[in-house]
């Protein structure tokens, strides 16, 4: 609630606020305190001759000062509200990051729960690339008893199954791979592989498809 001027509003006190200085300067041409001093004089000098002047100059300087009070009131809410907004950034942020950490410690959970799964598994799990090269996404340590590659080797492409699979096998291998994918089924097929060793292993492989929501083949996941 704005209040009334206990006394004589000077122009010093009017002027002491750079939005209503702006706006006198622009509408009556005053810009000092002196100035307005000056003008209001003017006006209670004039003002006896005339009622609606004499209630121009009672009723000016005190509109002056409310509207002077006026601005320091939107200053205050303005600034009351940008703190406001300030703690809510930062508790929106810092609700943020809890969320944040929270995915990141489920996250890390799942992944340690999949990991335990797939150690656990015989033989190896692996999701590789529609291609016939077999470029893998991901394989389990596993592969490595069966082929004595490591699995970084095969997901960094120093090694492809394609290339350790004989090379009688190899047809028959690409022709139930593309049969089981054109039906849009799950592929089981044995073959044979050479162990880095030298030695000839049997493999048998079973698996299917991954498609996008557009129907589109994009990997392959096997066992």
């Amino acid at each position: 609630m704005l209040s009334e001027p206990s006394g004589p509003v000077t122009g010093a006190e009017l002027l002491s606020h750079k939005l209503l200085t702006r706006q006198l300067r622009r509408s009556l041409g005053v810009d000092s305190p002196q100035a307005l001093d000056d003008l209001l004089a003017a006006l209670r000098r004039v003002a006896p001759q005339d009622p609606a002047l004499q209630t121009l100059a009672d009723g000016l300087p005190v509109l002056l000062a409310r509207v002077a009070q006026s601005y320091e009131q939107s200053e205050r809410d303005l600034e009351l509200r940008t703190r406001s907004l300030a703690l809510s950034s930062e508790e929106l942020m810092a609700a943020n990051e809890r969320l944040r950490q929270s995915t990141a410690e489920a996250l890390a959970e799942s992944e340690e729960r999949f990991k335990a799964v797939v150690v656990n598994l015989p033989g190896c799990v692996l999701r590789s690339r529609p291609s016939r090269r077999g470029d893998f996404v991901f394989v389990s340590d596993g592969i490595e008893s069966l082929t004595g590659y490591k699995a970084a080797d095969f997901v960094a492409k120093k090694v492809r199954l394609s290339e350790l699979v004989l090379p009688e096998d190899l047809p028959m291998v690409y022709s139930q791979l593309d049969d089981s994918l054109m039906a849009r089924g799950s592929y089981q097929m044995h073959y044979r592989i050479r162990h880095r060793d030298g030695t000839i292993r049997w493999i048998y492989s079973v698996g299917q498809g991954v498609y996008d929501e557009f129907g589109k083949l994009t990997f392959l996941d096997g066992l």
